[in-house]
């Protein structure tokens, strides 16, 4: 039968006490329990060592029982409890390690992720501000930190570690997201550009991060940054409707018509039987110049709606332009049939047949009268 070998106890007592001497205490000044503890912590690392848990977890409690402020044992212990998947004491023993010694970053890790893991976010917090005491320059300490303040609402400090973050160039693509969306949540604008353009430098063709762009940057008015990130999130996803016709409101506010007239363009692609777009792109390449490009989207959008008073007075005005007038005043005309566009289509017909004047109607009665007398005729009244 193979035997299993294992260091003599003596021996490894001996380690263990040169290894775990307690600061303050010479070997010659020790107390019996002192020397009990470190002996019987001395048999629960070699059994632990062996995988006799049970055992070991036995000699652990006679050490903490003759001397519980060494951290070393504490620390020790709640690595073998971890082990035997006692998580909840284990937890009592790292924070009993951490008490006993305030800079034991190690426990201060493990306890963070065991609150974390049980939802205890109030304490995995503390246990971050404490690493991060310990440890000021670690940006994955500051990132965890940030994320948690944020879960927590506590959203100014969280949005000043994530400023710290981009101060030290450390900032990650998820880090940056998480950032410009709680921005975003509170208000602040600019910083949400900042952070999302920020992630656009990592990731252009992101998604997420351009809507974020856009939404910081009309958060803030900025509708030249925000027509920008949305046309790419618009060549991005071409059959995205929604974001083509918010696109299109951008360049109306700005007066843009030519970039206007390739998101109609677009639209109509889409979008084939929207007169109201048919209708816009007449009328944009009508003030272009562009008369027949004009007149092929008016024939388009008439064999869809015929009686489109909108339709009918700018074929009217294509005609005009051509020094057609009575075919434009017949167009005009049928517009007067759509209740939506009367006035307009009145407005276009006085302008080829001016409205008669009171002073020169009045004329006209006047010589009518008198024609009317001449004749033996009652004048009209």
């Amino acid at each position: 039968m193979e035997r299993k070998t294992t260091l003599p106890w003596f021996l490894f007592t001996g380690f263990v006490l040169i290894l775990y001497a307690t600061p303050g205490l010479t070997d010659t000044a020790e107390s019996d329990s002192l020397y009990q503890a470190k002996k019987h912590f001395s048999f629960a690392v070699q059994h632990k060592n062996n995988d006799n848990l049970e055992l070991a977890r036995e000699q652990y409690k006679l050490s903490i029982a003759y001397v519980d402020t060494m951290y070393q044992v504490h620390f020790s212990y709640a690595d073998l409890l971890m082990r035997m998947g006692l998580s909840l004491e284990a937890r009592r023993e790292y924070l009993a390690t951490l008490i006993l010694n305030p800079v034991h970053f190690k426990s201060a890790s493990i306890l963070a992720k065991l609150y974390y893991d049980s939802a205890d976010y109030d304490s995995a917090l503390v246990m971050y501000e404490t690493m991060r005491r310990l440890e000021p320059d670690n940006n994955d300490i500051l990132a965890g930190t940030a994320g948690l303040l944020d879960y927590l609402e506590r959203d100014d400090e969280a949005l000043k570690a994530y400023d710290t973050l981009v101060e030290r160039g450390a900032a990650s693509f998820d880090n940056l997201m998480r950032a410009a969306d709680l921005a975003l949540s509170v208000e602040k604008f600019d910083r949400a550009c900042r952070y999302a353009s920020l992630a656009l430098e990592q990731r252009n063709d992101d998604v997420d991060a351009l809507r974020k762009a856009v939404a910081g940057s009309m958060g803030i008015n900025d509708l030249d940054g925000a027509s920008r990130h949305l046309r790419h999130l618009v060549e991005m996803e071409p059959s995205e409707l929604p974001l083509l016709i918010r696109l299109e409101d951008l360049y109306r506010l700005r007066g843009d018509r030519m970039n206007l007239l390739w998101a109609l363009e677009r639209h109509h692609g889409i979008d084939h039987e929207d007169t109201g777009v048919i209708g816009e792109l007449a009328e944009l390449l009508l003030h272009a110049n562009e008369d027949d490009r004009a007149l092929g989207y008016l024939r388009t959008g008439l064999a869809l709606a015929p009686a489109d008073g909108r339709l009918r007075i700018l074929m009217g005005e294509y005609y005009r332009n051509r020094g057609e007038d009575d075919r434009a005043l017949e167009e005009f005309t049928k517009a007067l049939e759509d209740e939506k566009w009367r006035a307009s289509a009145q407005e276009f017909i006085w302008q080829i047949n001016p409205p008669e004047s009171d002073e020169k109607k009045a004329e006209r009665e006047f010589f009518s009268s008198g024609k009317a007398r001449k004749n033996g005729q009652t004048p009209p009244e």
